[in-house]
């Protein structure tokens, strides 16, 4: 995806701050990523509060991972919008399912499961994500069948949508 496709609606001029931050991190690992494709909607529209490092470093890791990990042949999709309550942010590709048991373990510290011979990093990258998630209150769950590929939905309440605990 080039910085063209990225603002191909127009809007660039009128995006949030968190919009381009999102688009800055899908833009970078498409950079990064040449022979690859990610398709995106990054359609916030509102000031949310939240730290737009910690936002970048959930983006980067799931889209890592879905780009690493997904079949080279389909797009990485990449969304995030506000919905009643929430921001979502989803990232999902198509590839090998990651097995069942894996997923009741994908989120601990340490742990991977790689279907590839070369297994990289140290395993915290999807725990972060979970513990930045964590942090604002929200959640984080996966999904991942055959049929309908990986796809990773964090759900993070807006400011004044929880109760306080």
């Amino acid at each position: 995806m080039a910085a063209s496709r990225l603002f191909a609606d127009g809007r660039s001029s009128t995006r949030s701050s968190r919009e381009r931050a999102l688009l800055a991190v899908a833009s970078e690992l498409q950079d990064s990523n040449p022979g690859r494709s990610i398709d995106c909607s990054v359609s916030i529209g509102r000031t949310i509060r939240c730290d737009r490092g910690r936002i970048q470093q959930f983006a980067s890791n799931l889209l890592s991972n879905a780009l690493r990990h997904g079949s080279s042949s389909h797009p990485v999709y990449f969304s995030a919008h506000i919905d009643d309550t929430d921001l979502v942010i989803q990232v999902a590709n198509r590839g090998t399912p990651i097995p069942p048991e894996s997923l009741a373990r994908i989120f601990e510290p340490f742990w991977r499961h790689s279907m590839s011979a070369s297994r990289e990093g140290l395993g915290l990258g999807l725990h972060i994500c979970a513990q930045i998630v964590r942090a604002y209150a929200g959640r984080l769950d996966v999904d991942s069948t055959a049929a309908s590929g990986t796809r990773f939905t964090a759900r993070i309440p807006l400011l004044g949508t929880h109760a306080a605990g």
